[in-house]
């Protein structure tokens, strides 16, 4: 009789450890990481660039959601925290945005769009200190 007492309190901590060790590994796998930057086009031929932003966000969730909430980001922070205002005359978008399935993937993209408004003559403005995260 003292044994099954003794193992009804074992086996039950058994269970919680188990549902809990299977719990944190199922929501490890419900999350992704996702890399991506934006650029806007700025007055007297400039474009400003963010650094690779990484987030890491639901599985189910789009990582074109957060590309497009930095772009809704860069719109409000350029004028409040810069001297510089948003070119919106252009016939295209004024601000666009670009990712990679890695950090170093999606830092290749944004340099390859650096130096093709380089080539057009546009002078670079590095967003260095933009503190922007996707919440999904």
């Amino acid at each position: 009789m003292k044994t099954k007492i003794l193992q009804t309190p074992f086996v039950t901590v058994l269970f919680l450890f188990g549902f809990l060790f299977i719990g944190n590994f199922t929501k490890a796998q419900e999350t992704k990481t996702v890399y991506y930057y934006a650029t806007a086009i700025l007055k007297n031929k400039k474009l400003a660039v963010t650094p690779v932003v990484t987030s890491v966000i639901d599985r189910y969730n789009s990582a074109v959601a957060c590309k497009a909430d930095l772009e809704s980001y860069l719109i409000d922070y350029i004028p409040a925290e810069t001297s510089y205002k948003i070119d919106y005359s252009g016939s295209g978008r004024a601000t666009s945005s670009g990712m990679g399935s890695s950090h170093a993937d999606a830092n290749k993209y944004r340099m390859q769009e650096i130096k093709r408004y380089k080539d057009w003559g546009y002078e670079i403005v590095h967003l260095n200190y933009i503190s922007f995260s996707c919440d999904q």
